[in-house]
Parts: structure tokens; C-alpha cells; sequence
């Protein structure tokens, strides 16, 4: 019985590292766009507990790496518009408040005109 209990948590782990390091993955490409790069734990040298300890930190990273990132742009938006007569800021600025809320939204306002 115990040796069941084991093999299923040890399935559950490998499961849930396996889905982390995809959620890693999918922060990492909505921040590449904007030069920001969450850290990325060398999981595959760890034993798998600390592996899934480790991926749920940096996903956990990523996000409020993310969300940081989003709240200081958004911030120098305003006050460049503030200083700006270009309706582009302005309308910016109004897509990242109607976004206000959904962290990944925001992220794709950013990153859509960031490389002009």
C-alpha cells in the first residue's frame, strides 16, 4: 500500500513539474517581446520535489515579474502622456486601463508596438 501511495505522488509530481515548466515557458514568451526574461530554474539536476518547488517559485516569479513590468511602463505612460501631445500614448494608455485586471491583456498592449 504504501508503495502505491509513492508511486502515485511521485506521478502527481512529475505531472504537476511537467505543467509548471510549460506555464514557465508560456510567461517566458510573453516577455521575450519585451526584453524581460523571468529566471529559469536548471530544473532537470534537481530531484523531482525540488524540481516542482522550484518551477512553482518561478512561475510564481514570472507572474509578479510580469505584473511589476506592466505597473511601471503603464506609470511612465501616463506621465509621458501627460508631457505629449500624441494621440498613440493616449490611446495606449486607454487600452492598458481597459485591460486593467488581466495581467496577460496589459502584456500584449506592451508588447504589441514595443519594438518601434
Amino acid at each position: 500500500a504504501r508503495i502505491a501511495r509513492l508511486t502515485k505522488w511521485q506521478a502527481e509530481l512529475s505531472s504537476e513539474a511537467a505543467a509548471l515548466k510549460e506555464d514557465l515557458a508560456i510567461w517566458e514568451n510573453r516577455l521575450a517581446p519585451l526584453g524581460v526574461a523571468p529566471r529559469n530554474p536548471w530544473e532537470s539536476e534537481l530531484p523531482l520535489l525540488a524540481r516542482a518547488t522550484a518551477m512553482r517559485a518561478a512561475v510564481s516569479d514570472a507572474e509578479e515579474l510580469a505584473r511589476d513590468f506592466v505597473e511601471s511602463e503603464a506609470a511612465a505612460l501616463v506621465l509621458f502622456a501627460e508631457n505629449s501631445t500624441l494621440q498613440s500614448v493616449r490611446q495606449v494608455n486607454q487600452e492598458l486601463a481597459d485591460a486593467s485586471g488581466d495581467l496577460v491583456a496589459q502584456l500584449a498592449v506592451l508588447a504589441r508596438d514595443w519594438g518601434r
